[in-house]
Protein backbone atom coordinates (compact mmCIF):
# COMPACT_ATOMS: atom_id res chain seq x y z
CA UNK A 1 0.00 0.00 0.00
CA UNK A 2 1.23 3.48 -0.82
CA UNK A 3 2.62 5.22 2.25
CA UNK A 4 0.89 8.47 1.38
CA UNK A 5 -2.85 8.35 2.06
CA UNK A 6 -5.59 10.95 2.30
CA UNK A 7 -5.50 10.53 6.08
CA UNK A 8 -1.86 11.68 6.13
CA UNK A 9 -2.85 15.27 5.34
CA UNK A 10 -1.42 17.78 7.79
CA UNK A 11 -2.59 21.28 7.09
CA UNK A 12 -0.83 23.82 9.24
CA UNK A 13 2.39 25.65 9.86
CA UNK A 14 4.09 23.76 12.66
CA UNK A 15 4.55 25.76 15.85
CA UNK A 16 8.21 24.94 16.47
CA UNK A 17 9.75 25.51 13.06
CA UNK A 18 7.12 27.67 11.34
CA UNK A 19 7.59 25.33 8.37
CA UNK A 20 4.79 25.22 5.86
CA UNK A 21 3.20 21.77 5.87
CA UNK A 22 0.02 22.29 3.87
CA UNK A 23 -2.18 24.88 2.25
CA UNK A 24 -5.56 25.76 0.80
CA UNK A 25 -5.67 26.78 -2.86
CA UNK A 26 -7.91 29.53 -4.22
CA UNK A 27 -8.66 29.20 -7.93
CA UNK A 28 -7.89 32.68 -9.24
CA UNK A 29 -6.01 34.35 -12.07
CA UNK A 30 -2.51 35.35 -11.02
CA UNK A 31 -1.77 38.93 -11.97
CA UNK A 32 0.73 39.88 -9.25
CA UNK A 33 3.96 41.12 -10.85
CA UNK A 34 5.96 40.02 -7.78
CA UNK A 35 5.37 36.39 -8.73
CA UNK A 36 7.52 34.57 -11.27
CA UNK A 37 6.61 31.99 -13.88
CA UNK A 38 7.99 29.37 -11.47
CA UNK A 39 5.49 30.61 -8.87
CA UNK A 40 2.71 30.34 -11.46
CA UNK A 41 3.79 26.77 -12.21
CA UNK A 42 3.81 25.99 -8.51
CA UNK A 43 0.32 27.45 -8.18
CA UNK A 44 -0.94 25.21 -10.99
CA UNK A 45 0.63 22.21 -9.26
CA UNK A 46 -1.13 23.22 -6.04
CA UNK A 47 -4.45 23.36 -7.89
CA UNK A 48 -3.74 19.87 -9.22
CA UNK A 49 -2.91 18.60 -5.73
CA UNK A 50 -6.13 20.07 -4.38
CA UNK A 51 -8.23 18.49 -7.12
CA UNK A 52 -6.65 15.08 -6.53
CA UNK A 53 -6.51 15.02 -2.72
CA UNK A 54 -9.34 17.24 -1.56
CA UNK A 55 -9.76 20.59 0.16
CA UNK A 56 -6.33 21.01 1.70
CA UNK A 57 -3.06 19.92 0.18
CA UNK A 58 -0.14 18.32 1.96
CA UNK A 59 2.98 20.24 0.97
CA UNK A 60 5.29 17.29 1.59
CA UNK A 61 3.13 15.20 -0.76
CA UNK A 62 3.38 17.92 -3.43
CA UNK A 63 7.17 18.05 -3.08
CA UNK A 64 7.50 14.25 -3.08
CA UNK A 65 5.11 13.41 -5.90
CA UNK A 66 6.39 16.08 -8.28
CA UNK A 67 10.02 15.72 -7.18
CA UNK A 68 10.31 19.45 -6.48
CA UNK A 69 13.25 21.09 -4.67
CA UNK A 70 11.97 21.51 -1.08
CA UNK A 71 13.48 24.90 -0.17
CA UNK A 72 12.57 26.57 -3.46
CA UNK A 73 9.08 25.09 -3.30
CA UNK A 74 8.47 26.31 0.25
CA UNK A 75 9.78 29.77 -0.66
CA UNK A 76 7.43 29.89 -3.67
CA UNK A 77 4.52 28.77 -1.50
CA UNK A 78 5.28 31.56 0.97
CA UNK A 79 5.24 34.11 -1.88
CA UNK A 80 1.89 32.74 -3.08
CA UNK A 81 0.51 32.92 0.47
CA UNK A 82 1.79 36.48 0.91
CA UNK A 83 0.17 37.46 -2.40
CA UNK A 84 -3.13 35.93 -1.24
CA UNK A 85 -3.38 33.04 -3.70
CA UNK A 86 -2.90 30.34 -1.05
CA UNK A 87 -3.85 30.20 2.61
CA UNK A 88 -2.93 28.14 5.65
CA UNK A 89 -5.71 26.69 7.82
CA UNK A 90 -5.87 27.43 11.55
CA UNK A 91 -4.27 25.13 14.12
CA UNK A 92 -7.73 24.36 15.54
CA UNK A 93 -9.03 23.27 12.15
CA UNK A 94 -5.97 21.06 11.77
CA UNK A 95 -6.56 19.37 15.11
CA UNK A 96 -10.22 18.78 14.28
CA UNK A 97 -9.34 17.26 10.90
CA UNK A 98 -6.62 15.05 12.39
CA UNK A 99 -8.88 13.67 15.07
CA UNK A 100 -11.70 12.96 12.63
CA UNK A 101 -9.23 11.18 10.33
CA UNK A 102 -7.83 9.19 13.27
CA UNK A 103 -11.31 8.10 14.34
CA UNK A 104 -12.04 6.97 10.79
CA UNK A 105 -8.82 4.96 10.72
CA UNK A 106 -9.62 3.43 14.11
CA UNK A 107 -13.10 2.43 12.96
CA UNK A 108 -11.71 0.86 9.80
CA UNK A 109 -9.10 -1.05 11.81
CA UNK A 110 -11.76 -2.26 14.24
CA UNK A 111 -13.97 -3.41 11.37
CA UNK A 112 -11.10 -5.41 9.89
CA UNK A 113 -9.74 -6.89 13.13
CA UNK A 114 -12.92 -7.14 15.20
CA UNK A 115 -13.69 -10.76 14.30
CA UNK A 116 -10.15 -11.75 15.31
CA UNK A 117 -10.40 -10.25 18.80
CA UNK A 118 -11.82 -11.72 21.96
CA UNK A 119 -14.86 -10.08 23.57
CA UNK A 120 -12.62 -8.37 26.13
CA UNK A 121 -10.27 -7.06 23.42
CA UNK A 122 -13.23 -5.83 21.38
CA UNK A 123 -14.57 -3.98 24.44
CA UNK A 124 -11.19 -2.35 25.06
CA UNK A 125 -10.82 -1.28 21.43
CA UNK A 126 -14.42 -0.02 21.32
CA UNK A 127 -13.74 2.09 24.44
CA UNK A 128 -10.63 3.49 22.78
CA UNK A 129 -12.67 4.39 19.68
CA UNK A 130 -15.28 6.13 21.87
CA UNK A 131 -12.53 8.15 23.57
CA UNK A 132 -11.15 9.13 20.16
CA UNK A 133 -14.64 10.14 19.02
CA UNK A 134 -15.03 12.34 22.12
CA UNK A 135 -11.68 13.96 21.37
CA UNK A 136 -12.75 14.58 17.76
CA UNK A 137 -16.00 16.19 18.92
CA UNK A 138 -14.11 18.46 21.35
CA UNK A 139 -11.65 19.43 18.62
CA UNK A 140 -14.48 20.24 16.20
CA UNK A 141 -16.24 22.37 18.84
CA UNK A 142 -12.98 24.18 19.58
CA UNK A 143 -12.37 24.83 15.87
CA UNK A 144 -15.90 26.21 15.50
CA UNK A 145 -15.46 28.39 18.57
CA UNK A 146 -12.16 29.82 17.34
CA UNK A 147 -13.64 30.48 13.89
CA UNK A 148 -16.54 32.30 15.56
CA UNK A 149 -14.13 34.42 17.62
CA UNK A 150 -12.10 35.25 14.53
CA UNK A 151 -15.24 36.35 12.66
CA UNK A 152 -16.33 38.53 15.60
CA UNK A 153 -12.90 40.10 15.89
CA UNK A 154 -12.72 40.83 12.16
CA UNK A 155 -16.16 42.49 12.34
CA UNK A 156 -15.09 44.61 15.33
CA UNK A 157 -11.98 45.83 13.53
CA UNK A 158 -13.69 46.37 10.19
CA UNK A 159 -14.20 50.01 9.21
CA UNK A 160 -17.74 51.33 9.62
CA UNK A 161 -19.69 51.60 6.40
CA UNK A 162 -21.82 54.69 5.79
Amino acid sequence: MDTLRQTDTIDTITANTRELDALVVRHAHITDSRLSLADLGLYVRCMWLQSVYGDDGDVDRLIWELDLPPEETRAGLRRLIHAGYLSVPSREKVEARRTVQQVGALRAALDQTGPLLSEYEQAVVARFVRLAEERAERAERTASLFASFERQESRQHAPDRP
